[in-house]
């Protein structure tokens, strides 16, 4: 045990002796974030969203945020704007609420993504 205590007062002399002045504070990770605008072509919207570039890659390899959150399931989304948005995809692939000016681009966009609404069916309550 106290050669231990040994080398960690020799390795802590060492530091202080290169720059006596400077403290030594515990390091912290943080990911680096950035903020990148995506664009929803369900939504017919721009969303500027803050996310990590491992995310950003994973979205440009789903071709899109769309398809990303779409087959992205819930535990590896682990945020709840990815739940939110996911949910608001999914009413309006469902609804068929999308380019309600726009009929033909409408039905364009919905066989486009009619795989992730295949499975689910809709119960109304009153």
């Amino acid at each position: 045990m106290k050669a231990c205590g040994v080398v960690k007062a020799s390795l802590l002399d060492i530091h202080r002796s290169i720059n006596p002045k400077k403290p030594s504070l515990p390091k912290y990770w943080v990911p680096g974030t950035n903020k990148y605008v995506f664009y929803s072509e369900i939504l017919d919207t721009k969303l500027s969203i803050t996310v990590t570039e491992g995310a950003r890659d994973l979205i440009d390899d789903a071709y899109g945020l769309d398809h990303y959150i779409l087959q992205t399931n819930e535990a590896d989304l682990q945020s709840d704007l990815g739940m939110k948005l996911k949910s608001k995809l999914l009413l309006a692939l469902i609804r068929k609420s999308l380019y309600p000016n726009d009929p033909e681009k409408r039905e364009k966009v919905c066989q486009k993504y009619q795989k992730y609404i295949q499975g689910i069916t809709v119960s109304v309550s009153f």
